[in-house]
């Protein structure tokens, strides 16, 4: 079991690193450097001139996390006893081929922005079922021996459930306002109300102090305000009549607020999976 638990953290790490690769192509105004699919140009390699780079480094991650996403999936489905597990490992990987779907309809029906849309929600979604795997896989999580007894088990578990719907809407927010533009006032709105939950939840966890919900609820309060940071300067730079394609200062610091938008949800659904160790 250790290893597959490994196999689980290290698909979730890839995993985040195809959400950078691919809030990169977006940054980068790359999105049709590659206008076909699911070849390039007709070619497995395509020259590597203009954005192409960025479009096809995009693919082949994909390509990795499909094939480690599967690979764990199947791994578990014959390891692991618990059936909820191999269920969540099924949804991974079924998620994983619907977003390659959107991400070829994407390409070839040149970026609708409802499809555009979907393709940046469902990204991290599957990125977070990969590391709700990595952390239920986990020797710790699988010992029933580390399950905390507290009053207020039903109220973490409701609370990590709003929170994460809270901070899935601003996913969709900044999604749209990256694809077309509008609901910029909303994502700014919606913010106070992801900063507000982080610090609600931080209080919860330490009154009284439970170590296994304190620890991702600490990494929350120093996770928001550095997106607050980051998402001030992508808004400047996305409404910049100066900004240009291409990769640059720009093109990272809006990608590492995406990056870091998604970071924030899986770690409240570390926290939330960890609520379920409360009884």
């Amino acid at each position: 079991m250790k290893a597959a638990h490994r196999l689980a953290q290290a698909t979730a790490v890839v995993a985040f690193l195809l959400i950078i690769a691919g809030a990169l192509v977006t940054s980068t105004g790359s999105s049709l450097a590659i206008p076909d699919w699911p070849l390039a140009y007709g070619k497995l390699i395509p020259p590597m001139r203009g954005g192409i780079p960025f479009e096809w480094g995009h693919r082949v991650m994909a390509g990795c996390v499909t094939l480690l996403t599967f690979f764990l999936a199947g791994v578990l489905w014959r390891v692991e006893t618990r059936r909820n597990i191999r269920l969540l490992a099924l949804a991974a990987a079924g998620g994983i081929v619907l977003q390659a779907i959107f991400g070829g309809m994407t390409v070839l029906l040149r970026l609708p922005p409802e499809l555009s849309i979907a393709h940046a929600c469902l990204g991290p979604v599957v990125f977070c079922l990969l590391v709700a795997l990595a952390q239920t896989t986990s020797p710790w999580y699988a010992d029933p021996a580390t399950t905390v007894k507290t009053p207020s088990s039903a109220k973490f578990k409701k609370i990590g459930w709003i929170f994460a719907g809270v901070v899935f809407l601003q996913i969709l927010w900044g999604a749209i306002i990256r694809h077309m533009g509008q609901a910029v006032g909303l994502h700014i709105l919606w913010a106070f109300v992801v900063l507000g939950m982080a610090i609600f939840v931080l209080v919860k966890s330490y009154r009284p102090k439970i170590p296994q919900l304190s620890r991702p609820a600490l990494l929350l309060v120093h996770l928001v305000p550095l997106q607050f940071i980051l998402g001030f300067i992508s808004l400047k730079i996305l409404f910049s009549s100066t900004s240009s394609p291409g990769f640059g200062a720009a093109a990272a610091l809006t990608a590492s607020h995406v990056a870091v938008g998604d970071l924030i949800l899986a770690t409240v659904v570390v926290w939330l999976l960890r609520a379920y160790k409360t009884a």
